[in-house]
């Protein structure tokens, strides 16, 4: 869409502005166009934008006035067209059946329907959560089709995905350890060790005189002010806190108290869009519904937050990006400031070491320079603000990318543009400070030269941007150094063979958008950028038709609902190149001093405020096709039901075997419609088989010694003949993409 607009845009702009704004320009002619006094100064890319025209040529800007129009007309269409597409594709995603959504989220379950939390953990809590069941049934039951599963969430859910998360690293730990050891055993019997002491090197492992210079030590998690650093034994450490961590988390799972949340899937979907859309419940902020995609798609942290929690949160995290936005200004103005170095060894007495610098050293320092530290500053802010939308308590990722989205664009326009127009012009503005009544001409003549800066900034983009995504340095150093380290797991390997990097539409729309504010802000100011804007999404076009092919994997989808949200966000652009259009227009000058744009600019005032209403328009047409699925296309086929209301073949959220919650004495068998989101299954260490018999010992060490808590298996892995792990078949417990609830499996 952005390439098609500038592309359309350079067509008719550029043969007809740039001729306007050089023939007969400024240039370094005399001002008042006799033999002396002054000259102007619009030297290089300079001469191709606005401040170019002459005060006798002030007549030529009624043609930036009809063009701007155009631009203005020619990119609010392409953006109805734009609309119309998306919602054609987005209700053939709503009703296929592959992708049909039919499962929500409820939050704010009224305090009443709840079990008391003094109530003992037996038959009475039971039939008090069945109550609950049965009146989230007889709520929902009323939208068409009816009710398929109701899940409901623990409200220990928290504390047991802290002790599933830390389970898994420390396995990651231990397989390392297991795997270290066996290799290091086979190394040392293939070198001729044979004079260790003991019944057979096949056994000489299990010497306590060599089993500890033969353990790979670790620092203990545990910090002691006597004893800071204690060596352990990694297996023995590891394996210890594996069974206390698993103890753990099946005490979590034995919890049965909800949570004030439930997922509630119906069997057609159009229930699930009516249920997101009307108010379930007659008190204020109860019973609120949001639309899940998939167990991928939820935040399990957050199910178990509270209403008030997640408000509190919410204000913390925007105070938060409020400050990192003023933070983030002066190190962005530094930047701009550092673009208009020309122009500040004039401004500035002080700085007339400035001329001693070679021409080549100034060129490069304002022009690569500033446009490489500011990428530099931008690539450490994504995963902090990804950070503060994670701890607003957003349940589901899809929220979280559009949070993120709308955080990121705010961020990025006011530091990109914002902050660095304003500091562009900083050297104009410090040197005329006694001259106030100057100040709106210089303005206007020193406006246009933030450009320059964002055209060394869109190339930049542009040149990094793609030869990164195609070179894909990281990952081609992770696969080609890391796969030959000898001492790295099965599972280290599978990952790094298997796993592609993922896109994240939060952080990836609004650096496209923003660059296309930019191009829509300067297009007649400076046309010359609309070029650079041609060649940069050109550039991006070919590379991501090319990387979200074959390099780049989804695990989730958001369904397109990040695009509406940038075409609304690219009305930014519009409105700020309306706006200084406006400025621009007043400040034009003619030859007596007199204002020469006032009608463009009255003008311009008529087309932003029929810009403003035909956004407004665009939203009440559009807005509610945007997210949810109309009644008149709500036909689909008949899905199965032949396993009845409830299908014991499917669990909600991250799931694996668990016949603990099946069996557990606190759920009496008379309720089977009790279910529980967030199944965890058993730990399971993947280990590679060898030829002297090490890796069943371990096996059989580990797995007896700690009352079968810690499952071991060499099944599909072993060591080949240099002492290299290699894998025949995915491991254990692995993360496998694919649709449905039932593919969502945790590793835990």
């Amino acid at each position: 869409m952005l390439f098609k607009i500038f592309c359309i845009l350079m067509i008719f702009l550029l043969p007809v502005l740039l001729p306007v704004n050089l023939i007969g320009g400024k240039g370094t002619h005399l001002e008042n166009g006799g033999a002396g006094g002054p000259r102007w100064n619009v030297t290089g890319l300079d001469q191709l934008a606005w401040g170019n025209i002459q005060p006798q040529n002030s007549e030529r800007y009624w043609v930036h006035l009809v063009l701007a129009a155009f631009t203005i007309i020619c990119i609010c269409s392409v953006f109805l067209r734009e609309l119309q597409d998306y919602i054609r594709v987005r209700h053939a995603y709503l009703v296929d059946p592959k992708t049909a959504i039919r499962t929500i989220l409820v939050t704010n379950i009224p305090n009443a329907w709840l079990p008391q939390e003094t109530q003992p953990p037996n038959k009475g809590r039971c039939r008090a959560i069945s109550h609950l069941v049965e009146k989230l049934y007889f709520v929902y039951e009323t939208f068409p089709g009816g009710v398929q599963e109701i899940w409901l969430n623990r409200q220990s859910m928290g504390d047991m995905l802290l002790a599933i998360h830390r389970r898994s690293w420390i396995q990651d730990k231990l397989e390392a350890a297991v795997t270290n050891l066996i290799i290091r055993c086979n190394q040392a019997y293939q070198k001729g060790l044979s004079r260790i002491q003991g019944p057979a090197p096949n056994v000489c492992h299990t010497d306590k005189r060599y089993r500890e210079r033969m353990r790979r030590p670790t620092w203990d998690a545990k910090w002691r002010l006597y004893r800071p650093w204690a060596m352990v034994d990694t297996i023995r450490y590891c394996c210890e806190k594996i069974q206390r961590l698993t103890e753990e988390i099946e005490k979590q799972k034995r919890n049965v108290y909800p949570a004030r949340s439930a997922f509630i899937e119906f069997i057609e979907p159009l229930s699930a869009h009516l249920a997101c859309q009307v108010a379930c419940h007659h008190q204020a902020g109860r019973l609120q519904a949001q639309l899940v995609l998939g167990p991928e798609d939820v935040i399990w942290a957050n199910v178990s937050l509270t209403g008030w929690q997640v408000y509190l949160r919410r204000i913390l995290c925007v105070a938060a990006m409020m400050a990192i936005t003023v933070a983030g200004a002066p190190l962005v103005a530094g930047t701009g400031i550092l673009s208009q170095l020309s122009y500040l060894r004039k401004a500035f007495p002080s700085l007339t070491w400035i001329d001693k610098l070679p021409d080549w050293f100034i060129s490069a320092a304002q022009g690569l320079l500033p446009s490489l530290c500011l990428a530099l500053l931008m690539m450490l802010l994504p995963a902090l603000l990804r950070w503060l939308c994670r701890q607003q308590g957003l349940h589901t990722r899809v929220a979280v990318e559009l949070m993120m989205q709308q955080y990121y664009f705010a961020f990025l326009f006011i530091q990109l543009f914002l902050v660095v127009a304003v500091s562009c012009s900083f050297s104009t503005i410090y040197r005329s400070a006694t001259e106030i009544t100057s100040w709106p001409t210089l303005l206007a003549e020193n406006v246009p030269k933030a450009s320059n800066y964002f055209l060394s900034f869109l190339i930049l983009q542009a040149m990094s941007i793609s030869a990164g995504e195609l070179a894909q340095i990281a990952r081609l150093l992770r696969s080609v150094v890391l796969r030959a380290l000898p001492e790295s797991t099965a599972r280290q390997k599978w990952n790094r063979m298997h796993q592609l990097p993922e896109l994240e539409w939060g952080t990836f729309f609004p650096l496209y958008t923003t660059l296309a504010c930019i191009g829509f802000i300067y297009c007649i100011i400076a046309p010359i950028i609309v070029l650079f804007n041609v060649v940069t999404f050109g550039l991006f076009i070919l590379v991501y038709r090319y990387n979200t092919l074959f390099v780049i994997r989804f695990r989730f989808d958001t369904g397109g609902l990040l695009f509406p949200r940038a075409i609304h966000q690219l009305f930014t652009g519009l409105y700020v190149m309306e706006l200084c259009l406006i400025g621009m227009f007043f400040l034009v000058r003619d030859t007596h001093g007199r204002s020469a744009g006032r009608p463009q600019a009255f003008v311009m005032i008529v087309m932003l405020l029929l810009t403003l209403s035909y956004q407004v328009i665009l939203v009440r047409i559009f807005h509610p096709m945007l997210k949810h699925l109309p009644v008149s296309l709500s036909v689909l086929p008949e899905p199965d039901t032949a396993s009845g209301r409830i299908r014991h073949s499917q669990d909600m959220g991250p799931s694996c075997d668990a016949p603990a919650e099946q069996t557990d004495d606190t759920e009496p068998s008379d309720a089977p419609s009790i279910r529980w989101a967030g199944k965890v299954g058993n730990s399971v260490i993947w280990i590679p088989q060898d030829r002297l018999g090490i890796s069943e010992a371990e096996r059989q060490c580990i797995s007896a010694g700690y009352n079968n808590t810690i499952l071991v298996t060499t099944d599909g892995q072993k060591l080949d003949h240099k002492l290299r792990v290699c894998y025949t078949k995915d491991p254990p417990n692995a993360l496998v993409d694919g649709p449905g609830w039932e593919s969502a499996i945790l590793r835990p």
